[in-house]
């Protein structure tokens, strides 16, 4: 059986084990350092870290454009307290 080893600081939705060579290939080129013997944590502003987290959150803007907008019957059936008419008319 393999050691898996935890990462101390995932990019979001991200693995959060890895594979003991992993770890150390990750080690070996400074993109991370050892915690402890069965840790490790990336440092924060390399390159592959900063790319990773801009793909995440390109990611989740691409799901909010394939989703969009709610309608206004959509809008409408959601509870709330005051004057919702000011959301849809139009100031001079």
């Amino acid at each position: 059986m393999k050691l898996k080893i935890r990462v101390a600081n995932p990019v979001s939705g991200d693995l959060t084990y890895i594979s003991r060579e992993s770890a150390e290939r990750y080690v070996a080129r400074g993109r991370a350092h050892w915690k402890n013997y069965r840790t490790i944590a990336f440092v924060e502003n390399t390159h592959d870290r900063i790319s990773a987290e801009e793909s995440v959150a390109q990611a989740s803007r691409r799901d909010y454009d394939r989703i969009g907008q709610m309608s206004r019957e959509q809008i409408a059936g959601i509870p709330v307290i005051g004057d919702i008419t000011r959301l849809f008319t139009r100031s001079s």
